[in-house]
């Protein structure tokens, strides 16, 4: 099983984008769904090898819950919601993050880093990314191994995902301009170079499955004595 959320992580060290990075320090749980549709674009160039994309196919969706409480003055509040296992926490402070409220799964409850007042609202949200529930080791005995490659792919997909909306953002400008306009405007060169990065990206993932597929086949003989 892959935790989607692992997939984000590992997809963040390849995106520079500010939005996505402030999103990744101040609140785990607005990354999270930002990356979530880009990898539900993403996944769809996950096309080999079959026994992977099998696999991939089984999915458990994202879920979460918010609960909004009034403040009685204390920094602890018992909650009548319980965050399911593997899910992000993050609290609130009159809809602004408290980055240092921390959850206490044994009483399932949540502190707050102050006192919240009795004039003042507090809350909790859990978001759990998703994940793909499939078993790699169905499909090879070094189960763990092709679980990181997989996830290494599927990073790579989300960047996709993200970079074609970029070049399609270029693209629209570019019909808006006339091509005069264009040419003398920095988005002419961002879009050349944005294409060019794009198609790079898609020969990265496209060999990238073609090493999975070949290191599962080369198992296969191994195992039969070849």
């Amino acid at each position: 099983m892959i935790n989607n959320m692992d997939i984000y992580k590992r997809a963040s060290k390849l995106f520079d984008d500010p939005d996505i990075e402030r999103a990744l320090s101040s609140n785990i749980i607005a990354f999270a769904k930002i990356l979530n549709q880009f990898l539900e674009n993403g996944v769809a160039y996950f096309t080999a090898p079959l026994s992977i994309v099998e696999v991939l196919s089984q999915k458990q969706p994202p879920e979460g819950q918010i609960e909004i409480l009034q403040g009685t003055g204390v920094e602890t509040y018992n909650l009548s919601i319980a965050p399911k296992d593997g899910s992000e926490i993050v609290g609130y402070i009159n809809k602004k993050v408290d980055i240092f409220a921390t959850y206490n799964k044994n009483d399932n409850s949540i502190t707050f880093s102050r006192p919240v007042t009795t004039e003042e609202e507090c809350a909790i949200e859990w978001y759990h990314a998703g994940a793909f529930i499939g078993d790699f080791n169905k499909v090879s005995k070094y189960g763990n191994r092709i679980e990181n490659e997989v996830i290494n792919i599927l990073a790579r997909s989300i960047l996709v995902a993200w970079a074609e909306g970029k070049v399609n953002w270029l693209l629209e400008i570019r019909n808006i301009l006339m091509d005069t306009d264009f040419k003398i405007h920095s988005p002419a060169a961002n879009l050349t170079a944005k294409v060019g990065w794009l198609k790079d990206l898609r020969y990265s993932i496209y060999s990238m499955q073609n090493k999975l597929d070949w290191d599962l086949r080369n198992q296969a003989y191994s195992d039969y004595g070849y």
